[in-house]
């Protein structure tokens, strides 16, 4: 994780060097390869600081301790891989090339235990059978590179099979012999048999002969070469519904004739009982019903089911089926920016706090090609660190070599007019905020509130005048409007009498006002009961879709059944198709938001209960307006 968190802060995606991606066709710069992440991480190792360049290296921060041997390790590590990327640029004989190899994989000896040590012998096995050493024959390194992996893989494929355990493996001719248990897996109907995909251009689909290779009908010998090698039991399995919904999907046409020739052998009424189906959640209520034939042993899962379900009576479950926990309570002290963050995305929170679970998305991915012009993350760490900038007297922004070093800026000359684009807004607003008076001298007040059992631990940026200042980097959505409110509240716990102005970078020309009268003692008291309450169960509660809600509501200034069936029309659609997405451009259906919710399944009184909860005391005392205006 922490070399994965180098790369990433790093920006590396490709290329060894510039001469490496010269050779490639492209641009030859050492912007983004693995020679950058080499210098910085050294250059860290033995700079530490960094608040300036060297030689137009910027330092990488905070390698110390185990970190910094780590880097040291891994340092070590691309210098081996260079060298022998070196080794592969020239030609020599097998014999020169055994010796080679042997040297270079000899060099990570000392890192293996006792039982990688095992492999690194077979490994050096395997070489001295690929790469004979009397062998006099010229070749390329590029050749051995491809002779060496296509025989280690080899190798190991064949060690893999049938060794006393569960062996893994694609369906293969020859590769079905006997065994007590055959499991087949992925039998969906555009997965398998597969379909021939040729090239246009190819003379083979409009002169077929005799003995042209079908993989359909390959497919299909292989299929029934499995069933006859099914010595005890053949579990055959297929994607009845999608992952994402309860939309059904059709098994192969080659399972669908087994299903169809079973059935009609079948002299059970009540239809085959060789047909299982399992549910979507592994945690389903059905496999600890006692009555089901759908089990797991599982604890885990059955703590998931109790959680989801929110049961208010313990599972019914036979001897061999665990019991469910009880669900996890709120800390007796909760740190104020997990509030926030729940409130942010509560399906989120639930999925990974409760369920212990976590989906990698897009923004997780390390990146593999150089960006042009900004995409959102780096353009929101820029703005980000103009926000800083403002509050501090921290003036990195104002350093455009800096900055540019930092990968928040694109390559190129594009990233001038970018920075430019940028620093002219975050100047603007700090001249705006001047022309209003605005006292930007911020001290930090933190402290600890009591709301109902539970304690609040926080911070808030007061001025001398009495204000709570909260610039942010991105635009002021319903997430910024939500987190500035809970910011104001907390504030005015700490001391009374707080007004609190909000203002963007991204959204210069748009400003939020609470005016101190707005505090209620028990706003936060209420956000704790709602926490708590998703943390045992997920909630119907989705800021963007919540806040566009809670505005029709408060426009009209009534509660009344029609009201409410417009507002829900108004967004209706969003929370019943997982295809559509809305207008502020991030997918609503997540993967978070899948694992709690169907489609089509969202309670609207329940929906209009947390939203109206939530937002409608927010809007009541929310002051927009223009930036400037009276």
């Amino acid at each position: 994780e922490a070399i994965e968190s180098w790369i990433r802060s790093i920006g590396t995606t490709w290329g060894w060097s510039s001469s490496s991606r010269e050779t490639q066709g492209a641009f030859p710069t050492k912007i983004n390869t693995w020679k950058e992440f080499r210098e910085r991480i050294a250059l860290g190792l033995a700079m530490g600081s960094d608040n300036e360049l060297w030689d137009d290296i910027l330092p990488f921060p905070h390698l110390e301790g185990e970190t910094a041997l780590l880097a040291g390790r891994l340092l070590s590590l691309l210098n081996e891989i260079e060298i022998w990327i070196g080794e592969t640029n020239h030609s020599k004989s097998v014999s020169d090339w055994h010796d080679s190899v042997l040297n270079r994989i000899a060099y990570f000896d000392s890192a293996f235990d006792e039982y990688d040590l095992i492999d690194y012998r077979q490994i050096n096995d395997q070489i001295e059978k690929i790469l004979p050493p009397q062998e006099p024959a010229v070749v390329s390194g590029l050749e051995i590179c491809s002779l060496l992996g296509q025989e280690l893989d080899r190798e190991a494929s064949r060690s893999s099979l049938f060794n006393g355990k569960v062996s893994f493996c694609s369906l293969k001719p020859m590769r079905n012999v006997p065994a007590r248990i055959i499991c087949v897996l992925g039998l969906n109907s555009d997965e398998f048999p597969r379909i021939r995909r040729r090239a246009n251009f190819d003379i083979m689909n409009f002169d077929t002969r005799p003995c042209d290779r079908s993989p359909k009908d390959e497919d299909k010998q292989l299929f029934l070469e499995a069933l006859l090698s099914a010595q005890d039991r053949l579990l055959l399995s297929y994607q009845k519904a999608s992952l994402s919904s309860d939309d059904a999907r059709e098994p192969s046409s080659t399972l669908q004739d087994l299903i169809d020739y079973l059935s009609a052998a079948s002299e059970e009424s009540s239809g085959p009982r060789f047909i299982l189906p399992h549910k979507r959640l592994s945690y389903d209520p059905s496999y600890f019903d006692a009555a089901s034939p759908l089990f797991t042993y599982s604890k885990g899962r059955a703590r998931l089911c109790w959680l989801a379900t929110s049961a208010r009576e313990p599972i019914q479950t036979s001897d061999s089926k665990p019991a469910p926990f009880e669900p996890k309570r709120l800390d007796d002290i909760l740190n104020l920016e997990q509030l926030i963050a729940f409130f942010k995305h509560p399906q989120k929170a639930f999925v990974r706090q409760t369920l212990e679970a976590r989906f990698i998305d897009d923004a997780d991915a390390l990146l593999e090609t150089d960006f042009l012009n900004l995409p959102p993350l780096p353009r929101y760490s820029l703005r980000d660190r103009a926000r800083q900038w403002l509050l501090s007297d921290d003036d990195r922004f104002s350093k455009p070599d800096i900055i540019a070093a930092e990968k928040l800026l694109p390559p190129g000359f594009v990233s001038e007019l970018q920075y430019q684009g940028l620093y002219d807004e975050a100047i603007a607003l700090r001249e705006r905020m001047d022309k209003q008076g605005i006292d930007q001298t911020i001290n930090k007040l933190s402290g600890v509130v009591q709301i109902g059992d539970h304690c609040l631990d926080g911070m808030a940026s007061i001025t001398t005048a009495g204000a709570q200042i909260l610039l942010e980097a991105g635009s002021l959505n319903a997430n910024r409007h939500l987190e500035s409110w809970i910011r104001h509240q907390f504030a005015n716990h700490l001391k009374s009498g707080i007004h609190t102005q909000v203002h963007s970078i991204a959204d210069p020309d748009k400003e939020i006002h609470y005016h101190a009268d707005s505090f209620k003692e028990n706003i936060l008291s209420s956000l704790f009961s709602i926490m708590e309450d998703g943390l045992k169960r997920p909630i119907p509660f989705f800021p963007e879709l919540s806040f566009q809600y809670a505005k029709i509501l408060a426009k009209t200034g009534d509660d009344s059944p029609e009201t409410r069936e417009q507002a829900w029309h108004r967004i209706a659609s969003r929370l019943s198709d997982a295809s559509r997405y809305p207008s502020f451009g991030i997918p609503f259906w997540d993967q978070y938001v899948i694992t709690c919710f169907r489609p089509g399944s969202i309670d609207r009184e329940v929906f209009h209960e947390f939203s109206s909860s939530v937002f409608l005391p927010l809007l009541e005392s929310l002051q927009e307006k223009l930036a400037g205006s009276e």
